[in-house]
């Protein structure tokens, strides 16, 4: 004869589903390339920003934001990479809309490029 399972276990193993899959989706976004915040100084190069600048990346917020002189440029993050010990993270935006890249591996640097060649047309270096 068939016979049902009571509701509380139904619901302990619904429950043990679920923190199951959360455990799994936190292990997914642990182990994703998401640099943590971070906030470097820069010097100019081609006077784009005043020396010194501050650069600070948002995993949050997913953006790449440049200071400098009380002016707040905010870039749309489109990549985040691991490499070399460190990250490669790409934005895009505002200045002659630019492509940023951040390397933050060493020598920590800044690339700015042109938004429809992709040339280099700066290089920043940071600490």
């Amino acid at each position: 004869m068939f016979q049902l399972a009571p509701s509380n276990t139904w619901v302990m193993k619904v429950n043990i589903a679920a923190a199951l899959l959360a455990v799994a989706t936190a292990s997914v976004f642990a182990n994703s390339a998401q640099a943590k915040p971070l906030t470097l100084l820069c010097r100019h190069s081609d006077n784009l920003y005043a020396a010194p600048y501050m650069v600070a990346y948002s995993p949050i917020r997913s953006t790449l934001a440049i200071v400098d002189d009380g002016r707040t440029d905010a870039y749309a993050v489109e990549d985040v990479a691991k490499e070399n010990g460190g990250y490669i993270i790409q934005a895009y935006g505002k200045l002659l809309n630019a492509h940023i890249t951040l390397i933050t591996s060493l020598p920590r640097q800044i690339l700015y490029s042109g938004a429809f060649t992709n040339d280099v047309f700066a290089i920043d270096y940071c600490r």
